[in-house]
């Protein structure tokens, strides 16, 4: 079919040109942070300054009147270690975390299907479109309605492809963008009252790696139906017979009938709602990471944790 010989390698320049992106925006993040004299460098750096002295001066008033938290002043200063030291290995820290979320990804995909390939659920539907359904053989104007129907389940198949597609290309696109962005944001860790717009960062950025597995689970989910309710309608023909084997190979074709036209209507319909499913995966990962913790209170309860070690040691 036409639309299968367009997606496909669309699908196979998608995956080299994500790989493209990814490289791309390392380097970006390498040259901020690896040269002194970037301009987003020096704002960050300033940024961390500044509020690094903001707590400090809090803390002298303190101690002047009297009031004085050592705890605190050196959680202050163990913060602003701990954040330039962030700010140090940010390229390597984010990206490590990405990769933990797309290997993930991959091994919920190898224990489904045995396969890591990205291209797996695009192969298998333009095998399910040209191989596993076929209209029947017969006179046209008797079977109009199958033939109808037929077409319809074939564009369904397409749109779920075409989904798929699309909304990876959004997350990759989106974690870039988190990437990019999240430099700015690493300084707010440091003062108490701006440690919520880092979690905010922290939250965006996770999501987006939520996203990304739950994304991958849909579209299996989706083959999975695919496949067992193909099978079950091939049942109708050959109660021994399975249309598509274990490893989501097509061993023979489903002929559309009266008998089994109503399972084909149930794969439309698991279609279009697999179709749904993966674009609300963004608002599965929103709702799922509206529960995470907040970043900046583990680190300043570990930073707390230290400080009040170094005060006892030295007081």
């Amino acid at each position: 079919m036409l639309w299968v010989s367009f997606v496909q390698p669309v699908f196979a320049i998608s995956n080299q040109l994500t790989k493209e992106i990814d490289n791309n925006v390392q380097e970006y993040i390498d040259a901020v942070f690896s040269a002194s004299g970037s301009d987003i460098f020096l704002l960050v750096s300033a940024i961390a300054t500044f509020l690094f002295f903001m707590v400090i001066v809090g803390e002298i008033i303190k101690f002047i009147t009297g009031n004085a938290d050592w705890v605190a002043a050196f959680t202050a200063v163990i913060l602003f270690i701990a954040t330039l030291a962030f700010i140090a290995s940010y390229g390597p820290f984010t990206y490590v975390i990405k990769g933990a979320f797309e290997d993930l990804g991959n091994v919920f995909q190898f224990l489904i299907v045995g396969s890591k390939d990205k291209m797996f659920l695009s192969d298998f539907i333009d095998r399910t479109i040209t191989q596993a359904v076929q209209a029947p053989d017969v006179g046209f104007t008797d079977t109009i309605w199958m033939w109808a129907v037929t077409i319809i389940w074939a564009v369904v198949s397409l749109f779920l492809q075409i989904a798929f597609y699309l909304a990876d290309v959004f997350v990759t696109l989106g974690y870039s963008l988190a990437r990019m962005v999240g430099v700015l944001f690493i300084p707010f860790l440091i003062a108490p009252w701006t440690r919520k717009i880092f979690d905010g960062w922290v939250r965006f950025y996770i999501g987006w790696g939520v996203c990304s597995i739950l994304l991958r689970l849909t579209s299996l989910l989706s083959m999975l139906v695919m496949k067992a309710t193909i099978n079950a309608a091939g049942k109708f023909e050959n109660p021994a017979s399975t249309m598509i084997d274990g490893n989501f190979n097509v061993t023979a074709p489903l002929v559309i009938t009266d008998e089994n036209l109503s399972l084909l209507w149930a794969i439309i319909v698991f279609g279009i709602i697999s179709c749904i499913m993966i674009f609300s995966s963004f608002s599965f990962a929103k709702m799922l990471c509206s529960g995470v913790g907040s970043a900046s209170n583990g680190a300043t309860n570990m930073a707390k944790s230290a400080a009040v070690k170094a005060v006892t040691v030295i007081l």
